[in-house]
């Protein structure tokens, strides 16, 4: 998938997962919310199992408690929902050329990227795009150095790699979409190998 592939991907994952808070009732205060604890350290933007630095409040027999949570417990580092379907349209629009084998690094590392810009564009509450586009000068840097960092310290774990792809895989889309995608392949093939054959044709 394209560098811009991720961010478009990105956005509608997000979008999708905020129009289901809002079909639910919450306000664009809300979803203000929803979105700094997102992006916040040990958040679902890139946790399987979040944890941020929240404060809940809740009674019992009476007695107001308080309940802190420490981002330090997050566990499932890029293995977040959103991480997942998106290294699936990745591998789905590089199937055949991927194997399920491989490390996706690049990929990772544009993900993680590209996550955190898309839920930053909701940070109001609504999508506001932004106007830089998602290219090597605006985002390289920031790709650099997910790909040192976390993507890196995934990849020393092999089985932790192997989960993550195995799960992506199971949101590639096998539907009409795929089929016909394997139909223009199978042209594509057809017209790289198209010949005359050594008989003239008939006239007619």
């Amino acid at each position: 998938m394209a560098r811009k592939g991720f961010q478009k991907t990105a956005i509608k994952l997000v979008a999708a997962a905020r129009n289901a808070r809002v079909a639910q009732g919450d306000t664009h205060t809300e979803i203000a919310l929803w979105v700094s604890d997102a992006l916040a350290k040990g958040g679902a933007a890139t946790y399987a199992y979040p944890n941020v630095q929240v404060h809940a409040s809740y009674s019992v027999g009476g007695v107001l408690l308080s309940l802190a949570q420490s981002p330090d417990q997050a566990r499932g580092a890029l293995q977040s929902s959103y991480i997942v379907k998106l290294l699936a349209y990745h591998l789905h629009a590089s199937e055949g050329a991927v194997l399920r084998e491989s490390y996706p690094v690049s990929a990772l590392a544009l993900s993680v990227v590209a996550l955190r810009r898309a839920f930053k564009m909701f940070k109001t509450g609504v999508f506001v795009e932004m106007d830089e586009e998602f290219g090597e000068k605006t985002v390289g840097q920031a790709t650099a150095q997910a790909r040192k960092g976390t993507v890196q310290k995934l990849c020393a774990h092999h089985g932790r790699v192997t989960a993550l792809i195995e799960k992506a895989w199971l949101h590639v889309p096998e539907d009409e979409q795929v089929t016909a995608a394997k139909a223009v392949e199978d042209h594509d093939m057809d017209a790289f190998e198209a010949f005359d054959p050594s008989s003239s044709p008939p006239r007619v």
